[in-house]
């Protein structure tokens, strides 16, 4: 089924009805599958205050920082076999990295990646140091919002071996990372594929959508209080966007046969687009989607082989591709996608676990995408 933003023949909006405050109050049929998977031990909800518990000394606790001075084989070393990546925001910059043995979140600028990947001399290197109750199996994430202003920044570290999610606030004095909240789950509790899809601002707080199987998940920011569960019988959601309209939270869903593509608005759960994976031209399992005002960007493997294509959501008059780098460097090992905008250009921003440079931007504009179809558009 094809489906055009804007369009209300071909939106829908799924059976249900609005509550006062906005949420979405799912219809009885949806309930009852909520309360069938549960009671089937497919899957439990998570953030559910008899789940969890808080860590009370790790709250508040301000992560240990370093500086060191590397030279770029030293430089090298450190990057390689990254954990994750994420956008965290710095006085001075823009990303940063998490690193095991020990577990550390290091600068990764964004907007110094040209002199990160320099034959420079020495380079300055700042680390935090994160507890040492954590394993290494850790997720890392970012979300924010503005309020009157001012950036309201957030970073998630999901430890999916000890079950143990943290909350950092790094908008302090020296730019330095604080817990805001430690909580562990229960046993029961598995954090298997659990990730962070976004946040968005909601009387002046911060709200962040989780996600993991069927299920979506609203938590306030700086206490993981649970706002809203909602269950997408079928649909596994991989990245979720901000509209630019106040009170629209889009997600990007894959159905689980991987056969399907849809957006759907997280409050009003009214369809905005739905289309066939062949639509877009793909091929191989959808890992990532990530969204630029109208482009879309999908990152794929197919037998070992990474693609990012690039279409228009609404028209889909075109579908590009790459399998390489701007330099011409094949892709590896792709772990996730997003966008980030420096001045008027909108750059992808990959993280690959493999490769001699962890992290790289390739420009959404720039002409070397191979093209896969053209459709000219009538006025």
């Amino acid at each position: 089924m094809s489906g055009c933003a804007g369009n209300k023949e071909n939106s829908r909006i799924l059976q249900g009805e609005y509550t006062s405050n906005s949420a979405y109050k799912p219809s009885d049929s949806i309930i009852s599958e909520s309360i069938d998977s549960k009671i089937n031990g497919q899957q439990k909800l998570l953030f559910t205050p008899e789940n969890y518990e808080s860590i009370p000394e790790l709250e508040g606790l301000a992560l240990s920082s370093e500086q060191v001075t590397v030279n770029k084989e030293q430089f090298l070393s450190l990057i390689s076999n990254p954990i994750s990546f994420a956008p965290m925001h710095f006085i001075d910059t823009t990303g940063a990295l998490l690193l095991s043995d020990p577990n550390r979140i290091i600068k990764y600028s964004l907007q110094e990646i040209d002199d990160m990947e320099s034959d420079f001399n020495l380079l300055d290197m700042t680390y935090f140091v994160l507890p040492r109750l954590l394993s290494n199996q850790l997720e890392f994430s970012n979300v924010n919002g503005v309020v009157g202003g001012l950036t309201i920044d957030r970073n998630v570290v999901i430890d999916r071996e000890n079950r143990v999610l943290l909350v950092l606030d790094n908008k302090n004095i020296g730019s330095i990372p604080i817990i805001k909240k430690a909580i562990k789950f229960n046993e029961e509790s598995k954090l298997n594929n659990l990730k962070v899809i976004g946040g968005y601002i909601h009387d002046d707080s911060l709200r962040i959508v989780f996600a993991q199987g069927d299920y979506a998940y609203t938590v306030e920011s700086d206490s993981l209080v649970l706002v809203e569960s909602t269950f997408f019988s079928g649909w596994d959601t991989l990245s979720g966007s901000e509209g630019y309209k106040k009170g629209k939270f889009y997600l990007y869903q894959v159905d689980n046969k991987g056969n399907t593509i849809r957006k759907i608005d997280l409050f009003s759960q009214e369809i905005i687009l739905e289309h066939e994976k062949e639509e877009f031209l793909l091929e191989g399992e959808i890992l990532d989607i990530a969204s630029e005002v109208d482009l879309i960007y999908f990152l794929t493997v197919d037998k070992g082989t990474y693609r990012i294509y690039q279409s228009n959501e609404k028209k889909l008059h075109f579908v590009n591709y790459k399998e390489v780098f701007d330099d011409g460097t094949p892709f590896s090992k792709i772990a996730k996608i997003g966008t980030k905008v420096f001045g008027r250009v909108s750059y992808l921003v990959v993280f690959q676990k493999e490769g001699k440079y962890p992290v790289r931007l390739i420009d959404g504009t720039a002409t070397d995408w191979k093209e896969l179809k053209f459709v000219e558009q009538q006025d």
